[in-house]
């Protein structure tokens, strides 16, 4: 898992996941983009387009397949987390069951207030054509309980695409405000687009 530590890191993760979870039996890696507060300003890398409503009214889960490489490009956008804190995202499979969970962890230093959006990319490889049950939590590590299941449903990936309402409670306009304070001393790197 990769964490982005600071309020505007977008983060590129191509590396194992805890030990190899989320890998299929040839190695292939999932790879995981995480927006910068405010949610990425290129639509394509949430898989939607230039003309999509207004960002602030909901989470969106919006998916694609591509049946000849058999990848699955997942991205929830518009997900509420802490502002402040450390992100990251993981993704497991076991055959035609995929956990996507979201983390949401504080700093050394506590959290700050308030939440802010962000969206999250992630490239599933080795995934065959059919249906699929997606699961998507939310892990606040530091609220009891574990993590939170706030999504779940099969994907019928010959479709090719699809969009989900995950959350359809409005986030108030503060939601596509980007931040570039504090960000000395941080590592940011700028995200290509996950296509399937």
């Amino acid at each position: 898992m990769t964490w982005s530590t600071n309020m505007r890191g977008v983060i590129v993760a191509v590396g194992s996941l805890l030990g190899g979870l989320g890998c299929d039996a040839s190695g292939s890696i999932p790879e995981e983009i995480l927006s910068e507060r405010g949610g990425f300003a290129n639509p394509a890398q949430r898989l939607a387009s230039d003309s999509e409503g207004d960002y602030c009214a909901a989470e969106i889960l919006r998916w694609q397949h591509d049946a000849s490489t058999e990848t699955l490009v997942l991205a929830d956008a518009r997900v509420l987390l802490g502002c402040c804190g450390r992100r990251g995202a993981r993704v497991e499979r076991v055959d035609s069951l995929i956990e996507l969970t979201e983390v949401d962890a504080p700093e050394t230093s506590g959290r700050c207030e308030g939440t802010c959006a962000y969206d999250v990319a992630i490239k599933v490889p080795a995934v065959p054509a059919g249906p699929v049950v997606l699961r998507v939590l939310r892990d606040v590590t530091d609220a009891q309980g574990g993590p939170e299941l706030v999504w779940q449903g099969t994907l019928h990936l010959g479709q090719g695409s699809g969009a989900i309402t995950v959350q359809d409670e409005p986030a108030d306009a503060a939601c596509r405000e980007r931040s570039t304070q504090s960000l000395d001393g941080t590592w940011i790197t700028q995200a290509s687009t996950l296509t399937p």
